[in-house]
């Protein structure tokens, strides 16, 4: 894993975003009507947060100029792009369905096969439902090999080898699996890494 000095004075609204999801209450994830909706809602943005912080994220901008992203599910579609047009809509002000300097189209499978994961090119993947053993391990296979970060809403994905997810503690925070930090050679901003819980 690669740590390069990050400056907070250059990225004022990636801090504003930190600082805010580090203090979301834990009542306001028990006070949805539904728990699991609520959580993948909350994963959402610290997923854009995430993908923010990758510094190499230039490198997974698609010819179109388009950053790439992919909802992932297994039986679950219209659950799935019900997130997926919220992940598009994401965004301050004049900023939606962008992070940083590119716009991003959202994509929704269930359809884990290496060309069809290949075909999408994902600058990010997220996933929004449990999945069987070995999809969540083809999942983090091609994370690691393609060098993109794979998210997951679910507890327990981060134990089981994806890179990043969400603790719900004291304060809700990003969740960042450090071995697959490391093999998957994606180099995050410090100050990404300062504010998130960190399972080794």
């Amino acid at each position: 894993m690669s740590l390069r000095r990050f400056s907070w004075r250059r990225a004022p609204l990636a801090w504003a975003l930190l600082a805010g999801l580090a203090v979301t209450p834990v009542w306001s994830v028990r006070a949805a009507d539904d728990a699991d909706d609520r959580r993948a809602r909350i994963g959402l943005r610290l997923f854009r947060t995430a993908l923010a912080a990758d510094i190499d994220l230039s490198a997974k901008v698609n010819p179109d100029g388009r950053l790439r992203l992919l909802i992932v599910h297994a039986d679950q579609p219209d659950r799935a792009q019900a997130f997926a047009t919220e992940l598009a809509q994401t965004g301050q002000g004049g900023r939606a369905g962008q992070i940083r300097d590119w716009p991003y189209t959202v994509a929704v499978s269930n359809d884990l096969a290496p060309a069809a994961l290949a075909a999408h090119r994902p600058a990010g993947i997220y996933i929004v439902q449990d999945l069987p053993a070995a999809a969540l391990a083809t999942l983090v296979a091609y994370g690691i090999r393609e060098h993109v970060i794979v998210y997951s809403a679910i507890e327990g994905h981060v134990e089981k080898g994806v890179l990043g997810g969400l603790d719900v503690g004291v304060r809700v925070l990003p969740y960042i699996n450090l071995a697959t930090l490391r093999a998957s050679e994606v180099h995050l901003k410090e100050l990404f890494l300062k504010v998130a819980k960190q399972h080794e």
